[in-house]
């Protein structure tokens, strides 16, 4: 299955935040699924982070990288991203 991932969605199953429905969750984490993220989901991101609404645990970059497992999801310009397992 194709999952569009909204930014809410992205940043909820990063932070293990409660308000992720666990059928949403087990979906994520299910390789057979083939998970993308909107380019502007990078932007607003990025926006609420300068907000100080969220805080990563680490590099922008490595963030969109490194945190959906097994995601080949779009990715910003000069970003690294890890191929699917």
């Amino acid at each position: 299955m194709k999952l569009l991932l909204d930014t809410h969605t992205v940043l909820w199953f990063y932070l293990g935040d409660p308000r992720l429905d666990p059928a949403a969750d087990a979906a994520i984490v299910n390789p057979a699924n083939e998970k993308w993220v909107s380019p502007a989901s990078f932007w607003e991101v990025a926006v609420k982070i300068s907000l100080g609404k969220y805080v990563l645990a680490q590099p922008f970059e490595d963030f969109w990288g490194f945190s959906l497992p097994h995601a080949p999801h779009a990715a910003p310009p000069g970003a690294r991203t890890r191929s699917a397992a």
